[in-house]
Parts: C-alpha cells; sequence; structure tokens
C-alpha cells in the first residue's frame, strides 16, 4: 500500500487487539491486488439494538488506480466477525477487478476438502486431502481462522493452486466457517 492503513473506531474504544488483526487483514488484502493505494476501515457499533444487542459494523474502503472500492458487513454479533467478512467481501472484490484490468477469463477453481496433516514453525503446514495428496500453505494462505488457532487434524476447505515446487493451497479455510 502507497498510504498507511487508515482505521476509524466509532462507538467503541480504540484496541490494539483490534488495530493488528485489521492491519493483518489489510495486508493480506495484498495478494489478491498488490497496486492498492490506500484501505480505511471503519469499525463501529452504532446503536443499541433491543433484540440483539449491540451489533458491530465494519467497512472497508480500498483505493486503487482509477477507482475506489467498499466492502461491509453489517449486524454481526461480535467485532471479529464483522471484520472478516468485510475482509472476505473485499478479497473476493479486488480479485475480481484484478481479474478485469488484466483481461482474464474467469474460471471457477474447485473447492477441495482435506485436513490440516502437518504444522510446522508456526508458520507454514501441509493439508492431507481425501485421497492422500498433500498440498503446501503458509499463514498467508489461511483466510479463516488465524494461522496459530489451525489444529492437526482439522477439517479445511482450499483451492489448489501449482507452483514450481508443487500443488499449493490457497484461501485456506476451516470447515464449518462461513
Amino acid at each position: 500500500m502507497q498510504v498507511p492503513l487508515q482505521i476509524t473506531f466509532r462507538g467503541i474504544g480504540q484496541s490494539e487487539s483490534l488495530k493488528a488483526e485489521l492491519q493483518e487483514k489489510a495486508d493480506k488484502l495484498q495478494q489478491y491486488f498488490d497496486k492498492i493505494v490506500a484501505c480505511q476501515v471503519v469499525l463501529e457499533k452504532p446503536n443499541h439494538n433491543q433484540t440483539h444487542g449491540n451489533l458491530y459494523d465494519t467497512h472497508v474502503i480500498v483505493t486503487v488506480p482509477g477507482k475506489e472500492l467498499i466492502a461491509k458487513h453489517n449486524g454481526a454479533i461480535d467485532a471479529h466477525t464483522s471484520i472478516h467478512k468485510a475482509f472476505e467481501t473485499m478479497a473476493k472484490q479486488l480479485e475480481n477487478y484484478a481479474e478485469k484490468i488484466r483481461g482474464d477469463v474467469k474460471t471457477v477453481s474447485p473447492i477441495l476438502s482435506g485436513k490440516i496433516a502437518r504444522l510446522i514453525d508456526g508458520e507454514y503446514g501441509f493439508i492431507e486431502s481425501a485421497d492422500g495428496a498433500e498440498f503446501y500453505f503458509n499463514a498467508e494462505h489461511v483466510t479463516y481462522p488465524h494461522f496459530k488457532d489451525l489444529r492437526i487434524g482439522m477439517p479445511v476447505h482450499f483451492v489448489e493452486t501449482e507452483s514450481d515446487a508443487g500443488p499449493q493451497a490457497r484461501r485456506v479455510r476451516a470447515a464449518g466457517s462461513t
């Protein structure tokens, strides 16, 4: 990013852990499009809802050359869910934008299932698919939960990509998470 991340909290106190989470999510957006100019995030708890209590809204505004992309998630029970959903939406928008400006023909990559086979040094690991194939992944490829929260044997979904070193897993997420 050319401009540092701008974070605004409304209706909630500033939290170093939330700031760190937002910075990590914003940094990960670079893997979808590497020419991001700026990113602004607004995390707010607008009103007390009579039925559901305090709900969180997250707005992510990303500036790319010639365009501004906006993603939001409203009405989440906790801040982390709201943040995760908004950034997930932004990642999809950036991916689509990058494909569009490159002129790519969009193909749908199948979502594969497997389980965490090995985790090494808290930085990377391997997923074993149902047919026994192994796929390398690292912390940058994990969308949910955080890499540090993954456990051996945990079922996951992922998209396969090829590299010079062999098959890799991208967009790794715990099975059952939305």
